[in-house]
């Protein structure tokens, strides 16, 4: 699903945020809120977030942006890929896939839905015959 779901992002935040041991006001600095009732509200679903914050609630929370915006296309879901979650924040291929992920999320938030249909088309068919090769 490609839609934006302001209780559903409000939710992920929270839970990240408290599996984290991670406080509001400690969030609300690393966004550069002045106060922590915006990200109680945030999290309670009353308030959308404006698209320049995606990226740095990802980066607070240390979860791609796809994951917080709840995206979920076939491609990836169907993938088999390492786990990730437990590598340490300053390791290097963490650091590298965070950039990947950023670039592509700048990318993808520019393009049209036939745009981003072709792109993940186009990212099947890499996916494909990669496959093919291994």
């Amino acid at each position: 699903m490609n839609t934006f779901d302001k209780a559903g992002i409000g939710q992920k935040i929270r839970e990240r945020r408290e599996k984290l041991g991670m406080s509001q006001e400690e969030l609300a600095k690393l966004i550069g809120y002045t106060s922590r009732s915006t990200i109680n509200k945030i999290e309670m679903g009353k308030i959308d977030i404006a698209q320049s914050k995606i990226e740095k609630f990802a980066r607070a929370l240390d979860i791609p942006p796809v994951v917080l915006m709840g995206w979920d296309y076939p491609l990836i879901s169907d993938m088999t890929l390492p786990n990730l979650d437990n590598l340490h924040v300053n390791s290097p291929i963490h650091k590298m896939r965070n950039h990947y992920e950023t670039d592509l999320f700048r990318i993808v938030t520019q393009l049209s839905n036939d745009q981003l249909n072709e792109l993940i088309e186009f990212a099947k068919s890499l996916y494909e015959s990669n496959k093919k090769q291994d």
